[in-house]
Parts: structure tokens; C-alpha cells; sequence
């Protein structure tokens, strides 16, 4: 994708409720000008709200003894707000992973990427997309 045609970014969202069932969501989002949205200051900047919501969901899991099943369990008692990324699609895509002792957290820019991610004690990576 380029940065000056429109794209449709489609994701399964799998979520697991509080009784252990899980779902799956799909999510359709239009983008345009997908390389501005990746600009290196949009992802220094993610990365830096994204390190705020994984503070966050440490501080639930040291709290609850468990990782939050969504991010807005996390509001108001350890984020009065969860800021949203600024880059990709601007939205937090949230998955708690291997039996509840991990999570992913990531921005998508579409099917085809870029894509930014991390897991809970892990460090942040940036993948490009196939036209980037």
C-alpha cells in the first residue's frame, strides 16, 4: 500500500470473557495515506503511549493476580484514559496469550502491515509492510 491510495485493514480481534469463553470480532478499518501514518515520530510516540498501557496492565496483574481481559478493565483505577497510538490504524489491538501469563500488544497499518507489537516483558517491534 502507498501512501496516497486508500486501503481496508480486515482483523479477526480474538477475545476471551470473564468466563473463559472465547470470541472472535471482526474489525474492518479504511485507511488512507498509510506511510504517513508510520512517520518515525507517529511510532516514537506510540511506543511511548503504548509503554504507558503496559505499566498499567502490570500494575492490574500485580493488583488482581491476572492480566486485564480488555484494556478499558484498566479504567479509571490504573488509567484515568487509555491513550491511543498515533500511528497505524490509531487503535490498540490487545490479546492476553499463553494461559494468562502473557499478553500482545500492537498497532496494525493493514492486512499487508506495517505492523508495531510487543508482549508483556519484551521490547517493541516495528515490521514494514510490503510496499514500505
Amino acid at each position: 500500500m502507498t501512501g496516497d491510495k486508500p486501503g481496508v485493514v480486515v482483523a479477526l480481534r480474538y477475545r476471551q470473557n470473564r468466563n473463559g469463553a472465547s470470541f472472535a470480532k471482526l474489525v474492518v478499518l479504511c485507511l488512507s495515506g498509510c506511510g504517513e501514518r508510520w512517520s518515525k515520530a507517529r511510532i516514537a510516540e506510540t511506543m511511548h503511549r503504548g509503554d504507558i498501557v503496559c505499566q498499567a496492565v502490570e500494575v492490574y496483574r500485580a493488583k488482581t493476580g491476572n492480566y486485564p481481559f480488555q484494556l478499558t478493565d484498566l479504567q479509571p483505577q490504573f488509567l484515568r484514559h487509555v491513550p491511543k497510538p498515533t500511528a497505524g490504524a490509531k487503535d490498540w489491538g490487545y490479546l492476553v496469550i499463553d494461559h494468562g501469563t502473557n499478553y500482545w500488544l500492537c498497532v496494525i497499518g493493514s492486512e499487508w502491515g506495517p505492523q508495531l507489537n510487543r508482549y508483556a516483558h519484551g521490547e517493541w517491534h516495528y515490521m514494514h509492510g510490503e510496499n514500505e
